[in-house]
């Protein structure tokens, strides 16, 4: 039986969040998600938690305050993988009652995400544990370039 911890994380598993981000299709240097991380932790409300497994970083889910004019509080969950080798395992659902648990704790209604239309698999857990999709909706994005010319 293996030992599952859920944990706050810290800025020193960067290295472990920079791992797993690269399962979800996201790559970010290292040193670039330390500063994110102790920057998210210092300066907003988000609950970020992290998964090991017999001591080793296998998942993660990071949610933030959302905040609307027209709706109480919830949180929106912006990033939530574990490694393909333990999907199944619980490890998915013991961090999403844990996050669900907090956020519960410190007074949101609910949740909201978004999750790609190829994540079938992801469709179905978030389906499991309760959550319903309520449209169909397209992601704009835009970077801004931040040197000076």
């Amino acid at each position: 039986m293996e030992n599952i911890i859920i944990r706050q994380v810290k800025p020193e598993d960067y290295r472990d969040i920079c791992m797993l981000s690269t399962e979800l299709g996201y790559t970010y240097p290292a040193e670039k998600t330390e500063q994110r991380i102790r920057f998210i932790l210092e300066n907003t409300g988000d609950i970020i938690l992290l998964a090991e497994a017999n001591g080793k970083a296998v998942g993660y889910i990071h949610a933030s305050p959302y905040e609307l004019m027209y709706q109480d509080p919830i949180m929106n969950i912006l990033g939530f993988v574990v490694t393909e080798d333990k999907r199944g395992s619980g490890i998915g659902h013991l961090l999403i009652t844990e996050i669900e648990r907090l956020a519960k704790e410190r007074g949101f209604t609910g949740f909201r995400l978004t999750s790609g239309d190829y994540r079938t698999g992801a469709h179905r857990f978030y389906e499991r544990h309760g959550y319903t999709t309520n449209k169909t909706s397209k992601k704009y994005t835009k970077t801004f370039n931040n040197t000076s010319e």
